[in-house]
């Protein structure tokens, strides 16, 4: 968790509604590199927001440190130790060194994305927390999984040689290793800078003895390694016939038996369109065709295997607030009665067990009678639980909104879930857009 030069790592948090004070003026330079791990050791935080930094030194040691602009930090104000003086204000400095959640705990484990520029989110908005790293924490953390997500993804940052921060195989010691509660690490996007930003580029038997070198430190430090295959680049400038071909070898490597690899994040197949599988799929594409918009990064942490990270505890059990009202849905009537938003307090009635069904989607059954929530009829007729088993009627994509809600996109016939007529309607999947009666607070009780 600690910031380092060239490394676009601090990730604040902002803790809604209350202002923190981090450190003092005095904080001495050996200290600084670890300044964040001090400051949140045992603090545990899911998508908390931290609006308020008043110590000014800090600031500028964040803004010294990070590379590229991302979420927003507000600061007090005041000088720094250069004599600076530091308006107040909100400033875009700070991109995240936390993807989900932040624990100094040694009993809570963890996972690293070690990447560049794709695990960096460069692609996704300011301020939006949607790179791909949040993205698989959300699934973790709605999947009922305690596991921590540290996004040591850095822009331009490449396998074998220095450049935009140390290599992959230079600061893996430091960047994974030596993090604590590591159990796992998934190794994305960075052999794409090698291939696109070298002339000459190295050849993939020289990348893939780098991989292989950073899946025996792992495996020597007892920590699982999960191997990306490296998402289309062509059309992008730093595209060569020569490069797509060692892309294909090490693909090909990765996917294949002996690798080393624990298991397989395959960002290649998750991105690539199947008509042209040198591009990205257009509705994944960020426009230039080197990195995946929000769709295509939600599309490569749907592609993570929760499975890697064990099995849950117990199955989380969640109500939903529908914005369109405030109201509490309910499986009405001991579930006879469909799906409505119009309770004030939550019950047996308006609590459901969310049913993980892999690739971001999810599954309800509901307490009031055990039966699980369908879209009848297709999705034409409202959501009711009378299903005894989960079929595509019965899944549901979760997809979290930037405001922290979540919709649900039925299987069913591809529409978004709403809370029709202001709530005063059964819910129904019939909507091709997300607005207001289409947002709920996902409450997990």
């Amino acid at each position: 968790m600690a910031g380092r030069p060239g490394h676009a790592a601090y990730q604040l948090f902002r803790f809604r509604g209350q202002r923190l004070g981090l450190g003092n003026p005095g904080i001495g330079a050996a200290r600084k590199t670890n300044l964040f791990t001090d400051l949140v050791r045992g603090i545990v935080v899911e998508f908390g927001e931290l609006p308020v930094v008043e110590d000014a030194e800090v600031v500028e040691l964040l803004l010294d440190r990070t590379r590229y602009a991302g979420e927003l930090l507000e600061v007090v104000g005041g000088a720094t130790r250069t004599g600076q003086t530091l308006e107040a204000g909100r400033l875009g400095c700070c991109r995240n060194f936390l993807a989900g959640r932040l624990s100094g705990g040694a009993d809570v484990d963890a996972v690293v994305t070690l990447g560049a520029s794709i695990t960096d989110g460069i692609a996704s908005a300011s301020d939006d927390n949607r790179r791909w790293p949040n993205d698989l924490a959300a699934r973790l953390i709605g999947s009922g999984r305690t596991v921590g997500v540290l996004n040591e993804g850095i822009s331009g940052n490449q396998l074998l040689r220095d450049g935009a921060g140390q290599s992959a195989l230079n600061r893996f010691s430091r960047d994974v290793l030596a993090q604590p509660g590591v159990r796992w690490v998934i190794f994305s996007d960075d052999p794409i800078n090698d291939l696109g930003s070298n002339n000459p580029a190295p050849t993939s038997d020289q990348l893939i003895n780098g991989l292989k070198q950073l899946i025996s430190q792992a495996h020597q430090a007892g920590i699982q390694f999960l191997c990306s295959t490296l998402t289309p680049y062509n059309g992008s400038g730093g595209w060569t016939q020569q490069g797509e071909t060692e892309r294909g070898a090490i693909d090909s490597f990765i996917r294949g038996a002996g690798s080393g690899c624990d298991a397989i994040v395959d960002q290649d197949t998750a991105t690539h369109d199947p008509a042209n599988p040198i591009r990205y799929l257009p509705s994944f594409d960020s426009g230039d065709h080197l990195h995946p918009n929000e769709a295509g990064l939600q599309a490569i942490a749907n592609a993570v295997n929760l499975t890697t990270f064990g099995t849950t505890t117990a199955t989380p059990v969640i109500s939903l607030r529908a914005h369109a009202n405030g109201n509490i849905v309910t499986a009405d009537n001991a579930g006879a009665s469909p799906l409505i938003a119009n309770r004030t307090a939550i019950g047996t009635w308006e609590q459901f067990d969310e049913l993980d069904q892999g690739n971001g989607n999810i599954a309800l059954r509901a307490h009031a009678n055990g039966d699980i929530v369908t879209a009848d009829n297709a999705g034409a007729s409202p959501l009711i639980a009378n299903r005894t088993a989960v079929g595509p009627w019965e899944t549901f994509q979760l997809i979290h909104n930037t405001d922290g809600s979540i919709s649900l996109r039925a299987m069913a016939n591809g529409k978004v879930v709403t809370a029709d007529n202001a709530g005063a309607s059964p819910l129904i999947a019939n909507r091709t857009a997300i607005g207001t009666w289409e947002e709920f607070d996902l409450i997990n009780d």
